[in-house]
């Protein structure tokens, strides 16, 4: 039986031959898959690994259907202790995918490990985790995290989990605590989904996005409220304050705001064009 380093000569061979007619890349895969698969991601953790790309290719398609991922696991836990910042990176996307079929336990272990770490692309790992291992002490410690510091992947996590309630729980923090419309705009396209009860907070906050709130539970908006409404909206909100009158057929409610926009830009025209004569 050849040795992994006789394999990887024949790795080299097929490498220099410049034929894109021949089926190289099945010939390259059939050569790795009859190399051990702890032996080819010990190999692939080595800082001057060849045929990287090759190797990870064939590592994450061969571990999804490992009989050993118990042991899998821990060889790549273990190995990520002691690796730098760019080979870790290239490990726990291994461990992410194994990490999905071993047992509760080590589920837990990933979880616990990755959401404390100072990088954020692993604690968002650890976050998109708890699809796998979700439960009530889970959920509250995704809302404690996501009260200490804001973080976008928490809400998405929490409405693939349909957490509805967790989610108008922290709605009015993040309103207090962000002007980031990034994060506001998240919960107003799920307007619908929250009681509305817990939206009426917007009344005395955010006009427009009360509005909005009206409108996707079907409440009635009367004429005095849609006034009150589009007065107390500031300047970058009122033109989606009018829009969304516009949809309940408020012409006359919307109308003058109408007329004098287009008579302030046309006065602001006139002067910009008047500054241009000589």
């Amino acid at each position: 039986m050849s040795s992994i380093k006789e394999k990887f000569i024949l790795l080299d061979a097929l490498s220099s031959i410049d034929n894109f007619d021949a089926p190289i890349r099945l010939y390259q895969h059939s050569i790795l898959n009859c190399i051990d698969l702890s032996d080819l991601i010990r190999l692939y953790s080595y800082r001057d690994c060849p045929h990287r790309k090759l190797l990870s290719y064939n590592i994450s398609r061969r571990i999804i259907f490992a009989h050993n991922k118990a042991e899998l696991f821990d060889f790549l836990f273990d190995k990520i202790q002691n690796s730098g910042y760019v080979m870790r990176l290239r490990l726990r996307l291994l461990l992410d995918t194994i990490a999905e079929g071993t047992d509760d336990e080590r589920k837990m272990v990933y979880f616990n490990h990755f959401i404390t770490s100072r990088y954020t692309h692993e604690k968002n790992a650890a976050i998109r985790f708890t699809v796998h291992i979700w439960s009530e002490e889970i959920e509250k410690l995704l809302i404690k995290q996501y009260e200490n510091q804001l973080d976008y992947s928490i809400l998405k996590i929490l409405v693939l989990k349909k957490s509805w309630k967790s989610l108008e729980g922290i709605m009015e923090f993040t309103w207090g605590k962000t002007e980031d419309k990034y994060y506001k705009s998240f919960f107003i396209k799920h307007f619908q989904y929250f009681k509305f009860k817990s939206l009426l907070f917007l009344k005395e906050i955010d006009s427009a996005n009360f509005l909005n709130a009206l409108i996707k539970h079907h409440k009635k908006v009367s004429d005095d409220q849609a006034s009150s409404l589009l007065s107390t909206s500031n300047v970058d909100d009122k033109p989606f304050t009018i829009w969304r009158l516009s949809n309940l057929n408020k012409w006359h409610i919307i109308e003058n705001e109408i007329i004098e926009f287009i008579e302030t830009l046309t006065v602001k025209s006139i002067n910009k064009n008047e500054m241009k004569l000589p």
